[in-house]
């Protein structure tokens, strides 16, 4: 990962942090959000699954703005998936990827 990320954001682990902090500071609240995603393994007949990561303190905003960098660091360390479509929600609320 390039750019302007903060020291240590180059790990899930500095990536929550930064989610942490930047949630906190947006939404003012310690709603819980969970990012849900379609990963789908790569094959001759294609696996998809719904999967999802949780963040404390955060606005459906922050999620929005910081889920592609989460995702792209999910889709590093599993190279055989790929994300179809994600989305953000308040954690426990239903609703489809």
């Amino acid at each position: 990962m390039g750019g302007n990320l903060p020291e240590g954001v180059g790990s899930v682990a500095g990536i929550e942090l930064l989610w942490s902090r930047i949630g906190r500071r947006l939404s003012g609240g310690d709603a819980m959000m969970e990012l849900v995603f379609l990963a789908c393994l790569a094959g001759s007949a294609p696996a998809c699954e719904e999967r999802s990561l949780l963040y404390l303190d955060m606005s459906h905003g922050a999620c929005m703005r910081l889920a592609p960098v989460q995702l792209a660091e999910w889709t590093e360390s599993h190279p055989a998936w790929s994300v179809k479509r994600w989305s953000c929600r308040i954690a426990g609320a239903e609703s489809a990827a």
